[in-house]
């Protein structure tokens, strides 16, 4: 039987049916589907009032907290990953991961979801990167603790019922080597998992160091959600495309953007800054006004920063410009990788992000292919072309989050969050 969307008045469906009958956003078939899954899922978080319920277990029940003084902190992490379904399985609500290229409505339909949750429902939306930089903080915070990471996945259970994971990109060995234990007790504990990601479970880490360990996840992962791929063939970013005067390339790109800034800071003086990242590293930022940054492409990818790094720089400044952002090669593959990450928190953030660059979005990458990639275009002699997982499938993702930083309605998102006074501007009321 064909379902009927605009029949819907609860839940995820039912603000997607408000969002078209008000004109916010046009009716997607594609999407259509991704919002019935989460739709019944809702409706199982729902009929819960209080959202999962936990196991009963607690860390103390079956992990010691003494360690022997010649044990590393390390090594409690690695022990602890080698026991990963000796707890007793029961039965659990299966989360969904959303996987689909870019600019399909991942984000937004997983946020509709979340939107729709009832109050009693303790709900968590984060990015990935985020999410693991926060698991490997409270990892350092237990070094006593014999299974630290299902002593962490035990706290976060406790804080979270639904943990809404958005750009699932798994990329460092770090986080591959303990997201199978993390996420058993998670899903032990009772959490339920909505991700999206532009990579389809078995793609994940795909080609990274000793993926052969990271596998028992992916499989963990599917046998704990409901895995669904966005087909969608708009990619609604490009769509709101609007030069704005945010993103400069070409001849004089360096001098638009300076005076751009210029523009901004309004004659005040430029200083100095120091921006703390942890208790004991800090980033130098050598010119800055009030909010407003203003760094080279070297000063920014050149060092070894990493997403730690860029989410200091984003709670300090809401509006940053890079200065000579290079066309990637085979020579600059890891500061291609960082700026990646920092354009994926900096459209996180919905910081207000200026450029100056060799090339549009797409020539910046046009030199990397994935491994599929290459083998149908290796015959174009023309460019010298290097072949990257990693990078391959996320710069597309990259790409179209730099088409959508310079729409009007990215800067409406900027204004909403970091300064209220321009949405008058912007042809928006602000609401309180």
């Amino acid at each position: 039987m064909k379902r009927d969307v605009m029949q819907v008045r609860g839940g995820p469906m039912g603000l997607y049916r408000k969002a078209v009958e008000d004109g916010i956003c046009r009716a997607d078939p594609a999407q259509e589907e991704a919002l019935w899954k989460l739709q019944e899922l809702y409706q199982k978080v729902s009929d819960n009032k209080t959202g999962p319920k936990h196991s009963g277990l607690t860390v103390v029940d079956t992990v010691s907290t003494t360690t022997n003084t010649k044990t590393t902190w390390w090594k409690n992490v690695m022990d602890s990953l080698q026991d990963t379904e000796k707890k007793k399985k029961y039965p659990q609500v299966k989360g969904v991961y959303l996987y689909g290229g870019v600019g399909t409505g991942k984000t937004m339909v997983m946020d509709l979801f979340l939107d729709a949750l009832p109050i009693p429902v303790r709900a968590k939306r984060t990015h990935f990167h985020d999410f693991m930089l926060n698991i490997h903080k409270r990892l350092r915070d237990k070094p006593n603790v014999a299974d630290p990471v299902a002593a962490v996945a035990h706290d976060v259970a406790q804080e979270v019922a639904v943990l809404c994971l958005d750009e699932f990109m798994v990329a460092d060995v770090a986080d591959a080597m303990i997201l199978n234990r993390l996420f058993t007790c998670l899903w032990e504990d009772g959490l339920v998992l909505v991700a999206t990601s532009n990579r389809a479970p078995d793609q994940l880490y795909e080609g990274g160091l000793q993926r052969d360990l990271f596998l028992p996840f992916i499989a963990s992962l599917k046998r704990r959600c409901e895995v669904h791929e966005i087909r969608s063939r708009t990619d609604y970013r490009r769509m709101v495309q609007n030069q704005g005067g945010v993103y400069f390339h070409g001849p004089g790109a360096s001098e638009a953007l300076r005076e751009r800034f210029e523009d901004l800071v309004g004659g005040t003086p430029c200083i100095p800054v120091v921006v703390p990242v942890t208790e004991s590293r800090e980033l130098a930022v050598e010119s800055a006004s009030g909010e407003t940054a203003f760094l080279t492409f070297a000063e920014l990818c050149d060092r070894p920063l990493a997403a730690a790094d860029y989410i200091a720089l984003c709670d300090r400044f809401s509006t940053i410009a890079i200065d000579d952002v290079p066309i990637f090669t085979a020579a600059s593959k890891s500061t291609a990788y960082r700026f990646i990450q920092f354009i994926d928190v900096v459209y996180e953030n919905r910081i207000r992000l200026l450029l100056s660059a060799e090339g549009d979005p797409e020539e910046l990458f046009c030199h990397i292919l994935t491994p599929d990639q290459f083998k149908v275009q290796k015959a174009d002699a023309d460019r010298e072309v290097f072949v990257d997982a990693n990078i391959g499938f996320t710069k597309d993702r990259t790409i179209s989050r730099l088409l959508e930083i310079q729409s009007h309605e990215y800067l409406l998102s900027f204004a909403e969050r970091h300064a209220r006074e321009l949405l008058q501007y912007l042809g928006r009321k602000a609401v309180a």
